[in-house]
């Protein structure tokens, strides 16, 4: 640090590696009152402040770590990140989680040290429901950042995995997300009246049962058809959607009954449906 106080420039990089190369709480103060005379933790450099918190937290000063930390205008992950393990070095698992949840709610995305840290925190206090809450956040987060949407068929095997391990609050956030991704698919409703029995919720699974039976557009219209239309030949209908299963059964069901042909056509191809058989021979 001789180089700092004879007068050398310093740049943020330089102030970072000689912060986080101080051997021991006593050489802290001097960094102290070096970093509170230029001010630069509250003008502009983001990279020394977070040294600074990663030297306080070493030297076992979470006060100072806090201080340094709510002064900074400019946080970024490596900011949340340094607290959160320096709170778990010191054993002080609540407040680690308490960080990690406010970085959360301030909309900061956790990367793999963040997670490490937290997990870190949670083992050296006992925090084991706390520490399953953040592994199953870093998965939830894991589906966030893959290049690619995440399908039906990733969302399915997530939700399938939710319901081997009985995790409630996880299942609820990926069944809406598959609901949203494919909203006709009979398979999503099923695994997810499946998932909501399976934790004895019993309200939403006859809340999702209800949806099964009433819910797809095609249902709905070829209902309107029967019902306000003469006894005319055929029904025609038109989707912008892929006809799920379920809707392709009830509808082969329905012509059946009715006796009259129904024509439906979806994202892919026409369904003729005549006497409970359909055109297509069931590949769609």
């Amino acid at each position: 640090m001789e180089v700092l106080f004879v007068g050398e420039t310093s740049t943020e990089s330089s102030s970072d590696f000689k912060m986080k190369g101080i051997p021991s709480r006593n050489h802290a103060p001097s960094i102290k009152a070096m970093t509170l005379l230029f001010r630069w933790i509250r003008v502009v450099f983001t990279g020394i402040g977070n040294a600074v918190i990663d030297m306080y937290a070493k030297c076992g000063c979470m006060e100072d770590a806090c201080l340094c930390f709510r002064n900074m205008t400019s946080k970024n992950a490596v900011s949340w990140t340094a607290l959160i393990a320096g709170y778990g070095k010191q054993g002080q698992g609540i407040e680690a989680l308490k960080v990690f949840d406010a970085m959360e709610i301030e909309g900061v995305r956790p990367n793999k040290i963040t997670f490490l840290g937290a997990l870190y925190a949670c083992s050296h206090a006992g925090l084991v429901q706390e520490g399953r809450r953040v592994f199953n956040t870093m998965a939830y987060n894991f589906i966030g950042r893959i290049p690619i949407k995440p399908d039906s068929k990733l969302l399915t095997a997530f939700l399938s995995s939710c319901c081997s391990h009985k995790n409630l609050e996880l299942g609820k956030s990926v069944g809406k997300k598959l609901l949203e991704s494919e909203p006709d698919e009979a398979g999503a409703y099923m695994l997810l009246f499946n998932f909501y029995g399976l934790v004895g919720d019993w309200q939403v699974v006859a809340k999702t049962k209800k949806e099964i039976v009433l819910g797809h557009s095609e249902k709905l219209a070829i209902g309107l058809g029967v019902i306000s239309t003469p006894a005319v030949p055929s029904i025609v209908i038109v989707k912008n959607l892929r006809m799920c299963a379920d809707c392709h059964v009830a509808t082969g069901l329905i012509s059946k009954i009715e006796g009259r042909e129904i024509v439906a056509r979806d994202s892919s191809r026409f369904h003729h449906f005549k006497d409970g058989l359909c055109s297509c021979g069931n590949h769609w």
